[in-house]
């Protein structure tokens, strides 16, 4: 069995824990009259958008499970989902100085995930536990 390193446990059960807290809260919040007019009055489809709403919260929860156990497929998913998410966040609000906080977050995570010691890690074979 290998060794994880802590620095992916951190980011792992970070994700884990605020992935879920954000997929709990966002049904309440989807349910509101004002989240729905601001989906429905957006340029691109509300199915799309609710879609791209749940998203946006359950992708980095499947990616951290999977990167806890060293898939290296989550991490490039986990990269990949955040770039086109906030390039598209950027792009479709009206204000996009909301992405201030979520932004060097994500950045950061991102760095952390390809350092030569977590590359090292992903490269060895998967296992579950």
């Amino acid at each position: 069995m290998r060794d994880r390193p802590f620095i992916l446990t951190l980011i792992t059960w970070y994700l884990i824990i605020t992935s879920s807290l954000a997929l709990a809260w966002s049904f309440d919040l989807l349910n509101s009259h004002a989240m729905q007019e601001r989906m429905h009055a957006g340029p691109l489809p509300y199915s799309f958008m609710v879609f791209r709403f749940f998203a946006t919260m359950a992708i980095p929860l499947v990616t951290a499970i999977f990167m806890f156990e060293g898939a290296h497929w989550a991490r490039v998913v986990y990269l990949a989902w955040g770039c086109f998410s906030f390039s598209t966040d950027a792009i479709l609000n009206d204000n996009p100085w909301n992405l201030i906080i979520g932004l060097p977050i994500f950045i950061a995570i991102s760095v952390v995930l390809f350092l030569p010691r977590l590359t090292l890690y992903f490269r060895l074979p998967q296992h579950y536990s």
